[in-house]
């Protein structure tokens, strides 16, 4: 029987969630993979056929987080806790591969909140994005992650 795997965020607790699906997630009866936020780094993995836990173990958390206040001052144009910019050069490592060339179809939600609607990255809609930029798109939650353009 093949499934369909559905991954929401997370709020930073997406190291649990990728134990739990590493140990309990046959890839092979996968269908496809809809995720989003912190659920988005574990679908990629899943998606991509990477080492989930040992992926996970091996990114250095502190040395990704950029605090936007130690480049913009008190008086910051974004609301932003974090810029970003170096998340986003971690997960280009991880997932350097386009959307189109994984081995399982993985959906990624975003959202636009320029237009204010969702955003969908996928597999068979957005086959040349990068897999990494599409996991960086949903990470950027405004009070958190100032959003990517």
């Amino acid at each position: 029987m093949k499934n369909r795997l559905v991954l929401g965020g997370t709020a930073g607790l997406f190291p649990i969630m990728a134990s739990y699906v590493e140990k309990n997630v046959d890839r092979k009866s996968l269908l496809e993979i809809s995720a989003t936020s912190g659920g988005a780094i574990v679908g990629s993995l899943v998606a991509a056929n990477l080492p989930i836990t040992d992926t996970i173990r091996k990114i250095k958390f502190s040395s990704i987080l950029d605090p936007f206040f130690l480049y913009a001052g008190i008086f910051s144009s974004s609301m932003s806790l974090y810029k970003g910019k170096k998340v986003e050069e971690a997960l280009l490592q991880i997932f350097p591969m386009k959307m189109g060339s994984l081995p399982i179809p993985l959906t990624i939600v975003s959202h636009d909140i320029e237009r204010l609607e969702p955003f969908i990255f996928s597999s068979f809609l957005t086959p040349h994005v990068v897999v990494g930029e599409a996991v960086r798109c949903s990470l950027g939650l405004p009070l958190v992650f100032e959003p990517m353009r």
